[in-house]
This record gives C-alpha cells, sequence and structure tokens, in this order.
C-alpha cells in the first residue's frame, strides 16, 4: 500500500497545482494551507492481495481462535487436521472472493472487516455454547435468537466480558479507521475471482459430512467441531437434517406401512383394550439429573448424597436412558419421550415448529385421563405455550400463570414446590391423570453462589480440585440432597394415596458442569458416555421389570405398555421394537415423516386429532364475583376467581388495565380477567361479565374494607427532580396487588416508574419495592426536600395509600 497525501492527479496537473488547490484565499488576500487527513488508496496489486489471500486467512483464524479459546488451539487445528483446516479455508476464500464483485475498494474493505466482526462474535458464541451446551453455534440455532435475552438474564454464565470486547474493539475500530483513512478506488468489476469463489463454496458443501469425521455413525458435534472446524459442523448438521426431513413418498406406501404395523401389534393392542384398571400417570422430567452411582465413579464420596433414592432404585425398575443433547437441549428429551419421534428428524423441533402430534397427553386424554403439565418457570422457553397444545395437553401452568410465591433452592424453584403442585392436581382433578412435571431446581450453572455459605452446605468428597470445580460439585451435591428429600415426600404421599399411581423420572441430559471441569475429574463426555442418564418406573401397586438401556424415545411408549393404556398401533410398535433390540426401521421411519413433515395420512385413517378442546393455559379462568372500593369518582375493582391462585389483569371493555379500576359511569362496561406473559402476549381469559352502570357493579359486590397507609408516617426521600415534579421515594417496600393514592381526597394516577413521568402519579409494585409518588413542583413550594418536608406535604395533604391484596 503506498501513502498518498494529496490523492491522485488529474491529467496534465501537476504535483504544484495539486498543493495550490489545497490552498485557498485568507483574509488578506493571501493563501492559507488546510488539514488534511492522510489517506491509504489500495493499489494493485497490493489491494489484491489483501482481499483475496490475507482477509480469507485471517477471518478462519479469528473466527476459530475465538471458537477454539485462543489462537494456541487455532495453531494445534491446523497441526492436527490440515486438510480439514484447507477445506474451512477454501470456504472464507470463497466468500472474500464473490465480494470481488463491489467495485469500490472502500466499501469492499468495509463490508470484509464487517463479516470479521461477525465472525468473532459467531466464534464466541460457539466457545460458550460448547463449554455449556457441549455443541457449537448451528444454523439452526437461528430458532431459538427470541430465547436468547431471557436464557442471559435468568442464567448465570460465566463469561469472558473483557475477551469480547477486546475483540469486538478491534473490528469495530479497524472498519472506523478504514471509512476515514482508505479512499476508495473505483475499478473495473472483475467475474473471475468471484467465479472462482462460487466455485469453492460449492465445493466445500457437498464435502461437509461427518462420515468424514466419524467413521461409525457417532455424531457428536463438539467431537467433529474440534476435528473438522466450526464451520464445517455447521453446515455438516445442517445438510443432515435436511437430508432426514427430505422424505418422498406415496399415500399409498404410508397405508401399507400402517396395515404392517397394525397387524404386527394386533395381539398387544387387544391385551390393552382389555387391561385392567389404569393408573395415574406422573413423568418427571429432572433437570440436569446424575446420580451418584455414575458421580462416585470420579469423585471420592464421604457420605450418601441421596440415600432415599439409592433404595427406591432397589424397589422399582431401573436403568439408562439416550437422549439425544449433552449438557443442554431439553425440549430434545422431552420431544422424544412424549411421542416417541426421533428429534434428529427435525434439529430443535420446539424451536423450529411442530405440527399437532399424537403424544402420550393425547393418548391419556383419549382414554378419559386429564393430561397436564407443569413447569414452574417461564413458558416461553422452547414456545412451549403453541407446542404442549399440539401435543395433546389439557392444561399447562408455569410460573407466567400463577401469583403463588415459591421456594428455591438456589436460582429457580424447587423440586418439593413441583412435586407438591404434582400431588395438588391429582386430588383436585376428577378421574384418572396423567401430569408431565418439568423441573428446574438442578439447572445449571452453578457457579453463581456458595452454598457453603448461602445453606451451609458441606464439602462431601475429598478430591482435591480447583476452587471453579470444587464449588461447581459442592454446589450440585447440595442440590442432589433437596432433590433426594423432595422425592421421598413425594413417594410417600403415593404410598398413602388410593389410587394406583405410577411415576415416571428420568435426567433430560447431563449437568452443564462446563467442559473444562469435566476433563478435571476425567469424566468423558464424548460418544454415548455424554448422553446417558439415569431413570426409574415406580408403582404403589408392585415392582416393574428392569429393562435394559433404552432411547429415550422409547420411554414414553414402554411406559404405555406397562400401565396397559395405548393401543396406539405406532407407539405399540415402538416397544415391539424396543424389546427385539431394533432401533432402525422402515416402517417407523415412514410413519415418523409422515407425522412430521407429510399430510398426516396415518393420523387421517386412524382418526387422530392430537389437540385437547379443552386446552387452557394456566387452567380454566372462572370469574365468581367482585370486591369494589370506590374513591373520588372511581370504583376500585377486585375480580373473584374460583382459583385464586391465577395470575391476571383486569380488563374494562376489552382493555387491559394496570391500575384496576372503572369510573364511574352510568353507560353499559364489560369486565373480564386476562392472563398474559411477561411479553403481554394474552395467554388465557374468564368470562366477560357486563353491568349496565358502576351502581349495578356496586350493588352486586362485596364492598372491600383494605388497610389504609398515611404516608405522613412512612419515611420518604426525594429521590430526583426532574421537569415540573420531584421524586419521592419510601425508604421501606412494599407490595400491592391494586392500590390507590389520594391527595386531599383527590386520586392519584398509578404509573410505571420507567417512561414518561409526570406530578399526580404514583407507583406501588405487585413485589416488594419502595413507593415512589411524583409530586408537583408547584405544590410543594415552601416545603423543604428532605424526609420532614416530605411527612409535611404528605401531612397536609392528607396524603393515604389503600392496598388491595
Amino acid at each position: 500500500m503506498a501513502q498518498d497525501t494529496t490523492g491522485p492527479l488529474a491529467d496534465n496537473e501537476t504535483p504544484a497545482d495539486a498543493r495550490k488547490t489545497k490552498e485557498g484565499p485568507s483574509r488578506c488576500g493571501s493563501t492559507r494551507k488546510e488539514r488534511t487527513f492522510p489517506t491509504v488508496t489500495l493499489t494493485k496489486p497490493r489491494g489484491d492481495v489483501l482481499f483475496l489471500l490475507i482477509l480469507p486467512l485471517v477471518a478462519l483464524a479469528l473466527f476459530e481462535s475465538m471458537a477454539r479459546g485462543g489462537f494456541p488451539a487455532f495453531l494445534d487445528w491446523i497441526r492436527r487436521k490440515p486438510l480439514f483446516f484447507l477445506q474451512n479455508l477454501g470456504f472464507f476464500f470463497g466468500i472474500f472472493w464473490i465480494l470481488a464483485l463491489m467495485r469500490d475498494d472502500r466499501a469492499r474493505l468495509v463490508t470484509s472487516l464487517s463479516m470479521l466482526l461477525l465472525l468473532c462474535t459467531l466464534g464466541l458464541v460457539s466457545f460458550y455454547k460448547i463449554r455449556y451446551r457441549f455443541e457449537p453455534i448451528l444454523l439452526s440455532d437461528i430458532w431459538l435468537l427470541n430465547e436468547v435475552p431471557h436464557a442471559m438474564g435468568q442464567l448465570d454464565l460465566k463469561i469472558d466480558w473483557r475477551q469480547a470486547a477486546r475483540a469486538v474493539g478491534l473490528c469495530s475500530a479497524s472498519i472506523l479507521l478504514s471509512l476515514v483513512f482508505v479512499r476508495g478506488r473505483r475499478q473495473k468489476r472483475s467475474f473471475l475471482w468471484p467465479t472462482l469463489g462460487l466455485a469453492l463454496i460449492c465445493a466445500f458443501v457437498p464435502a461437509c459430512s461427518f462420515d468424514r469425521i466419524t467413521q461409525g455413525g457417532n455424531t457428536d458435534l463438539a467431537d467433529c467441531a474440534y476435528h473438522g472446524g466450526t464451520l464445517f459442523t455447521m453446515v455438516a448438521a445442517e445438510r443432515q437434517r435436511q437430508s432426514i426431513a427430505t422424505f418422498s413418498y406415496e399415500e399409498t406406501e404410508v397405508d401399507r406401512a400402517l396395515q404392517r404395523v397394525q397387524q404386527s401389534v394386533e395381539t398387544e393392542a387387544k391385551a390393552q383394550a382389555a387391561a385392567a384398571e389404569s393408573p395415574n400417570v406422573i413423568v418427571i422430567l429432572a433437570e440436569s439429573f446424575m446420580d451418584q452411582q455414575h458421580l462416585g465413579m470420579y469423585l471420592d464420596f464421604t457420605r450418601p448424597l441421596m440415600p432415599f433414592y439409592n433404595e427406591l432404585i432397589q424397589t422399582c425398575a431401573t436403568g439408562e436412558i439416550y437422549v439425544p443433547k449433552q449438557g443442554g437441549g431439553t425440549s430434545e428429551t422431552e420431544f422424544e419421550v412424549l411421542t416417541g419421534l426421533q428429534s434428529c428428524y427435525s434439529v430443535n423441533p420446539y424451536s423450529i415448529g411442530i405440527p399437532p402430534l399424537h403424544s402420550l397427553a393425547a393418548v391419556f386424554r383419549e382414554k378419559g385421563y386429564h393430561s397436564s403439565a407443569i413447569h414452574w418457570f417461564q413458558g416461553i422457553f422452547y414456545n412451549r405455550y403453541k407446542n404442549l397444545y399440539l401435543l395433546g395437553f389439557d392444561e399447562f401452568y408455569t410460573t407466567d400463570t400463577t401469583r403463588r410465591e415459591f421456594a428455591k433452592t438456589g436460582m429457580f424453584v424447587s423440586d418439593s414446590e413441583h412435586y407438591r403442585a404434582v400431588l395438588d392436581k391429582l386430588t383436585d382433578t376428577q378421574g384418572k391423570d396423567f401430569v408431565f412435571c418439568i423441573t428446574m431446581q438442578n439447572h445449571g450453572t452453578y457457579e453463581y453462589d456458595d452454598f457453603t455459605l448461602t445453606y451451609g452446605a458441606d464439602r462431601p468428597f475429598t478430591n482435591n480440585l480447583s476452587q471453579e470445580a470444587d464449588r461447581v460439585f459442592r454446589n450440585y451435591c447440595y442440590l442432589l440432597g433437596r432433590s433426594d428429600e423432595a422425592l421421598r415426600e413425594l413417594i410417600e404421599e403415593l404410598e398413602r394415596f388410593a389410587e394406583p399411581t405410577v411415576v415416571v423420572f428420568f435426567g433430560d441430559h447431563i449437568p452443564p458442569f462446563g467442559i473444562e471441569v469435566y476433563e478435571e475429574i476425567g469424566m468423558p463426555t464424548e460418544g454415548d458416555a455424554g448422553h446417558l442418564t439415569p431413570y426409574f418406573i415406580w408403582s404403589n401397586r408392585g415392582k416393574f421389570e428392569d429393562q435394559p438401556p433404552m432411547k429415550a424415545w422409547q420411554l414414553g411408549a414402554h411406559v404405555l405398555s406397562l400401565t396397559g393404556v395405548s393401543d396406539d398401533p405406532f407407539l405399540l410398535y415402538i416397544e415391539k421394537l424396543r424389546r427385539e433390540g431394533i432401533n432402525t426401521d422402515a416402517d417407523y421411519d415412514l410413519l415418523s415423516h409422515d407425522a412430521l413433515f407429510g399430510k398426516q395420512r396415518a393420523y387421517a385413517l386412524a382418526g387422530i386429532k392430537p389437540e385437547s378442546p379443552h386446552w387452557q393455559i394456566g387452567g380454566k379462568m372462572e370469574l365468581i364475583g367482585f370486591d369494589t372500593f370506590p374513591v373520588d369518582g372511581t370504583v376500585y375493582v377486585l375480580p373473584r376467581l374460583a382459583d385464586p391462585t391465577q395470575n391476571f389483569r383486569l380488563a374494562v371493555n376489552g382493555q387491559s388495565l394496570n391500575d384496576w379500576h372503572v369510573l364511574d359511569t352510568q353507560e353499559p362496561f364489560t369486565l373480564q380477567c386476562v392472563m398474559t406473559s411477561p411479553e403481554g402476549k394474552q395467554l388465557n381469559h374468564s368470562q366477560s361479565i357486563t353491568f349496565s352502570s358502576t351502581q349495578e357493579l356496586l350493588d352486586g359486590s362485596r364492598r372491600l374494607d383494605p388497610p389504609a397507609l398515611e404516608l405522613e408516617q412512612v419515611p420518604f426521600h426525594v429521590e430526583k427532580e426532574e421537569g415540573d415534579f420531584l421524586l419521592a421515594v419510601s425508604d421501606q417496600s412494599y407490595q400491592a396487588l391494586a392500590s390507590c393514592l389520594t391527595l386531599d381526597g383527590k386520586r392519584q394516577q398509578w404509573q410505571f416508574p420507567y417512561g414518561f413521568a409526570k406530578s399526580g402519579q404514583y407507583y406501588v409494585a405487585r413485589e416488594l419495592e419502595p413507593i415512589r409518588v411524583f409530586i408537583s413542583k408547584e405544590s410543594f413550594e415552601g416545603y423543604a426536600p428532605d424526609p420532614s418536608g416530605l411527612a409535611a406535604y404528605f401531612r397536609e395533604h392528607q396524603a393515604m395509600l389503600w392496598i388491595f391484596q
């Protein structure tokens, strides 16, 4: 690159002439010299070397260094797998050569550097995804983007933000410097390099196959990324998904396959139909569960972690299941257990989207069971609000649907709270129940707290570990102890339960300890070792026989067979294949593809409609009355629901309100309760009730007598002054389902503390938070902006706060 401070010369222009063009007349008629920035012009052949050779190599080095945790790991990959390095490099050459279509060199350079910034970001994402989820970034992850903000807010991920800032800062600074100092050189567009680049990309994609790495069918994604490269694995995984999903067939083939399947399980179907009394069935997906038997192979324990669990598995069927993902991917194990379908047919099926599918929930419901799901966490994850409806559940309960306060163990709601909800469901419903419970207590990561300080947890192992690994295992062992106590409470209650009941308990994936922690204790995660989790099947009427290890997609069908519930040919066929030790079958594949990607011909022939007509998020919402409180031409309304624990907002004439009130009116209006997600999406609603006037509402309701809080008795301080108001904030915290604040008998407007604020507003939260009151500066004139001045102001203006619970 050659430095040029004057720019290119025009025709017949001398350097002296060029310098004169940079000069202008001064006020005295003389000339003065303007200051200019030095610029760089990318000249041939140096510019071509930069674009065509250097930048592609730098891009691959940055991407893989970020994804592997450092530049030395990148160099080690080149040494170990030079052919895979060259293949990945060829793709990067192709991408950057296509940019030769751009005529302006500066625009081309800025675009190239922007790509480096994107690659740095993707590499970092892949590094931490492998660290906590044991798989690299995938193209299908785009379907999970909407969950990233929620996950980042809920999970404690140990991220080196300085490393991320350095990489992003370097690329951003390069882009900025290019915009300022690099002079664009327009040149004739060349099609040679873009054509070669496109050819390289076209050659790269078909060459991305797991068969080149695994040589045995094992598609451990983290291992493939380690050997073949991150980009190689991204493309290979998408090609595999597309090849599985692309399955052409004729409807007559489905007819024949279904007929063969029905004939092969005809005897079993008749036996199921004639089965004795069917039990309640509780299926527990135990988040990140690993038992002491497996942990004890790598840690030296000084005591039993789960004494009740250890005794329990001696009295029931137990074994291991093969789950599809490591350290994460709960929804894929959940999908397989519930449907009998393999998640590999559709990467992240819950996130990409599923059609209505005949699942355990639908099968049990068709047999007269009430099918419900409980998950004390946000239901937005994995799009469960839609997917569990498509799987045939009647109800789904989450923390979004209830106003209950839950006890937590660590960051998440305890197992005990989950199991209590399961027992409540068994006693609250008529008839038999199928309850699917997704726990959260043991969710990783595990460095977010020191349970020794928080809970007095001990150190039940003698291994000499690093500080990080030591905390991880102390915390996890404590969580297992709490899981054991909760499991004891559940089983002891069910032993006394009058109805026959079966409990199916399984781990969804190995815990996300982090790859470095696993390596430190020598626990393998490659191959089958990282995909096996324990399960047991218990009954309060006797013991089932132990079974050999099975796949997660086989577990649900096995449970149906044990309980004598299912006469569904497809699920019976899965159980038949399992008993015969067959893991691949043409008829199974055909019927699976017909259900997931086809026209669901088999469902039509069998008259199957999986969705429940009684689907309710959070259960049925039934309004049974109102409590009211009139003040200053307004009626505050507290609805009464049949289920008092349900979360809701009051809607007046279809409009949801944050402040539960109705202005005095002689016109008709309707009241309704609506349940919404944290994002404001409506999940459920009650029936609407219409009143001819607010007087009719008052006449037909119970009168509230809420506690009144005199604000002069509450310590306040001035937090800020802004515009025409000052903000007074209480030193103590309060909470209220709804509230009413009056000054001089006049109602103040309830308003969130963020956004546009003005005098005459206040805020009291549903959770414990300080009270906020926005006071007019004009009305506050003459008072001192301190606690005593505020107390005097509230006293003289008769400030009263009514709290509705």
